[in-house]
């Protein structure tokens, strides 16, 4: 072989093996990107479920601070031992308001949750008054029927009325 044959076959040599070299290291950097692609695609799902779960949980932050106050308000609307006084004073409270005379009579609070409480009490004025009174009255915080009203006049020559009624409390909570 000449000589020139062997340089020639040596550069082929050399520049193949340069070739094989890069591809391979062609490929390899390909399977890299691949797997550096997938990696950052697989963390990006996970963010962006973490980016839900963050935004689910300020939403329910929120919720829990609305239904806080919700609770507040249906917690003092519940009618106890302790706040019996709390409530007989606002109905006297929508008396005044009212214009009308209120008298409570008996008041029967239960020992156990099963057992109603009831409230029986009357209230004199006009017509008018007592209407005035039972609309306060309905808008109260505290769930209840008036089980019994009875209206009579209070003499021949008034137009005043005497209302007597029984109300149960349905969110009496007996407490020991």
């Amino acid at each position: 072989m000449s000589r020139t044959r062997k340089k020639i076959f040596w550069y082929v040599a050399i520049m193949l093996a340069l070739f094989l070299l890069l591809g391979g290291c062609a490929v390899l950097f390909y399977k890299r990107i691949v797997f550096t692609s997938s990696t950052v695609k697989e963390a990006e799902g996970e963010i962006a479920v973490l980016e839900r779960k963050e935004r689910d949980l300020d939403n329910n932050k929120k919720k829990l601070e609305d239904l806080g106050d919700s609770l507040v308000a249906l917690e003092g609307s519940f009618v106890s031992k302790q706040s019996f006084v709390q409530f007989v004073e606002l109905i006297e409270r929508l008396a005044q308001d009212a214009g009308v005379v209120f008298r409570a009579q008996e008041a029967e609070l239960p020992a156990s949750p099963k057992e109603k409480a009831n409230l029986r009490f009357e209230v004199q004025g006009s017509y008018a008054a007592l209407t005035k009174f039972f609309i306060l009255f309905d808008a109260i915080p505290y769930a209840g029927l008036v089980e019994e009203l009875r209206m009579t006049p209070l003499g021949e020559k008034t137009e005043a009325l005497r209302a007597s009624v029984t109300f149960t409390i349905f969110n009496f909570i007996p407490t020991p």
